[in-house]
């Protein structure tokens, strides 16, 4: 696995997209940028997630609760939960990964 120098791929967009870092068959790694008020709406994954916040801070939605987080701070969703993230005033850099529990074929 190469060395990603993360903060160079940090861009903010008029609509979110994520940028995916790493991918196989048990993982996923995302780089989420945020403006203020930018959202990932809650959805069902299959997966568990977790949400590592670089710069900024937001409300990390797992199921219907909403908790902060702020910079440094690390949330864990798990397995099946509906999970989301939205920016508050100020603009979100986080890290998602999403591990899968299902063996490789």
């Amino acid at each position: 696995m190469p060395v990603l120098d993360v903060r160079a791929r940090v861009a903010f967009d008029a609509k979110f997209a994520p940028r995916i870092l790493h991918r196989d068959e048990r993982a996923k790694v995302v780089l989420i940028c945020l403006e203020p008020g930018q959202a990932i709406r809650p959805h069902a994954e299959q997966n568990q997630g977790f949400f590592f916040v670089l710069e900024g801070s937001g409300i990390l939605t797992c199921d219907e609760v909403e908790l902060e987080l702020r910079e440094g701070q690390l949330g864990a969703v798990p397995f099946g939960a509906t999970r989301g993230l939205r920016a508050t005033e100020v603009r979100l850099v986080a890290l998602a990964t999403a591990v899968s529990d299902r063996k490789p074929e």
